[in-house]
């Protein structure tokens, strides 16, 4: 068994080289705007902020730019899932989120794999009502949505397994390959001149009444006119430094890919695990929750468990 994100098998040699870009020889110690961490969230605020001619952009990664979450997820866009229980607010911005995605696919530079197939849920026990009463508040949100019975089910997804009685189905959900969306931003981010750098690490902060001065690293010191901190779970270990806390934890999360299989499923399932299928042909499924600390290990009773509930809905 391989242990390694599914999309690194998908990119070349010279793309792993540009997700590693290294520290350039010269790193603008005045940046405008420096954007600590080159996750998805990071690359993505680079590419706006330079898009709005904010000045001179510099994200910093203490890693590999896309590394940790931003590469091992199962690269589902699915804002019509998001539970109608959550605050409406937030369930606005991951549908807003799906559709800039819609938008900027179309650009010429955003090669990243954007398929709009739709999501459909199998697991009744994952909503607070049924699937009735819930297809019907969320039509009453005039938002997209079917409840699929019999008939329907099976023409969406031939592949279920027999069991599977009804689904709440999203047209407009869709997916994307993470890693190449971090690809496209690095191209058009080196084409908007952002400096990416690569396995530099925040040491520290100076502040003064509330502002920050400057910022040291393991390469050198930096003077920024605006911090932007994006790095994950770890958040809270930088911001103690400026006597501020976020109140983030890390989580781990568990996925299995196969081998190229020879059918294909029509949509994206969303029982208590996600189940996709790449262009490739590899079903990836799995999405398990440990809060546990750092820990980035695969657990054997998880990969069995997975494995297990897979073949349930297929």
């Amino acid at each position: 068994m391989i242990v390694e994100p599914i999309w690194q098998s998908h990119i070349t040699d010279i793309e792993r080289r540009e997700i590693s870009p290294g520290k350039p020889s010269l790193l603008p110690d005045h940046p405008d705007a420096l954007v600590i961490g080159g996750g998805l969230i990071g690359l993505w605020i680079a590419y706006f902020l330079a898009k709005k001619q904010a000045g001179r952009v510099l994200v910093v990664e203490q890693g590999e730019l896309a590394s940790g979450s931003s590469r091992a997820n199962g690269g589902g866009v699915f804002a019509g899932q998001q539970r109608a229980e959550f605050p409406p607010a937030f369930r606005e911005l991951g549908l807003a989120s799906r559709e800039l995605y819609a938008e900027i696919a179309e650009e010429d530079w955003a090669d990243f794999d954007w398929s709009r197939n739709g999501s459909l849920a199998i697991a009744p026990t994952e909503f607070p009502c049924s699937m009735r009463e819930y297809a019907q508040q969320e039509c009453e949100l005039s938002r997209v949505v079917k409840r699929l019975t019999a008939g329907e089910l099976r023409a969406l997804e031939p592949a279920l397994a027999d069991h599977v009685a009804e689904g709440i189905y999203y047209p407009e959900d869709a997916v994307v390959n993470p890693l190449r969306v971090a690809l496209s931003l690095i191209r058009i981010l080196r084409s908007m001149n952002v400096t990416l750098a690569t396995g530099v690490r925040v040491t520290g902060f100076e502040t003064r009444s509330r502002r920050i001065l400057r910022v040291t690293t393991t390469a050198e010191d930096l003077h920024p006119g605006v911090v932007v901190l994006t790095t994950g779970w770890s958040a809270d270990q930088l911001t103690e430094k400026l006597d501020v806390r976020v109140p983030v934890q890390p989580a781990k999360g568990q996925m299995l890919a196969s081998p190229p299989l020879n059918w294909r499923l029509n949509t994206n399932l969303l029982g208590t695990q996600l189940l996709r299928q790449l262009p490739t042909g590899e079903l990836i499924t799995g999405g398990t929750v440990e809060f546990m600390g750092e820990d980035y290990e695969p657990s054997e009773a998880n990969t069995d468990s997975i494995a297990a509930r897979a073949r349930r809905y297929c």
